[in-house]
């Protein structure tokens, strides 16, 4: 009985551990931010106003200078289809543009943790227990 009471008492930390985690993700995840259409974003582009971006490649979260100096933060659906919709835009700026070609940075995916690798088949364990 006690075994029981003790490997419950496990899952019942895990699964709260489960739970404050999700809760931060939920919490960082919210955006008080204006949103933007897609077209409004690739507009920008097409129509030259753009002078820098930086583009997660994993979240696809973007951060678009435009040349008035205003900051534009947009999470694009999908990093392939904005890629290839304002990559002549891109290519047309910088060709009426060659003395200050359009800035961008491209930042890599980020890693899943080891730990976050552990955890779930952890967790699925101790469902069983």
């Amino acid at each position: 009985m006690n075994k029981k009471l003790k490997m419950r008492n496990i899952a019942l930390f895990f699964g709260l551990i489960t739970i404050v985690f999700l809760i931060i993700i939920a919490m960082n995840n919210i955006s008080m931010q204006k949103s933007y259409t897609y077209s409004y974003i690739v507009n920008k582009f097409k129509n030259h106003e753009v002078v820098k971006y930086d583009m997660n490649l994993g979240s696809g979260d973007m951060e678009i200078v435009l040349k008035d100096g205003n900051t534009i933060n947009y999470s694009t659906p999908s990093v392939n289809l904005i890629y290839s919709d304002i990559k002549d835009y891109v290519d047309e700026y910088d060709k009426q543009n060659p003395e200050s070609p359009m800035e961008y940075n491209l930042i890599k995916a980020s890693e899943t943790s080891w730990i976050m690798n552990l955890y779930s088949p952890i967790f699925y364990c101790l469902h069983y227990f």
